[in-house]
């Protein structure tokens, strides 16, 4: 199945983000904070980011681990973390295009973390 995952982006980020343009809980610190608390992280972790959205938890992450890989379904998305990485010093970070389906790394991972079931919607959970 061929998704166009721009126009859902576009379609249903608004739901998400608020009009006067404050962070929203997927942008907060306090979402990184819970991630960093759950999913012992080690120095030695290469960790997937599904679902990286503008990369906020995957800058979050980045001290505590080796590597992130940030995987994201939505160029815009992927355009716009790679920008803000650019604006810090953080560099063992890599995003890439794809999707749960086809992720689009093969390597080694130690870790794999999402925050976007929180979107999904009943049995889409499962």
């Amino acid at each position: 199945m061929n998704k166009d995952w721009d126009w859902i982006f576009e379609t249903y980020v608004r739901r998400f983000t608020s009009p006067d343009g404050r962070d929203t809980f997927e942008t907060s610190d306090e979402l990184v904070k819970r991630i960093i608390l759950f999913s012992d992280l080690s120095p030695h972790d290469t960790v997937i980011d599904m679902g990286c959205g503008w990369g906020n938890v995957s800058l979050g992450i980045a001290p505590f681990v080796e590597k992130v890989i940030g995987i994201e379904p939505n160029g815009t998305n992927i355009q716009s973390a790679k920008r803000t990485m650019q604006q810090t010093s953080v560099r063992n970070v890599e995003y890439r295009k794809g999707s749960f389906e086809a992720p689009g790394y093969a390597g080694k991972v130690d870790k794999i973390i999402s925050d976007v079931f929180r979107s999904a919607g009943g049995q889409r959970k499962i």
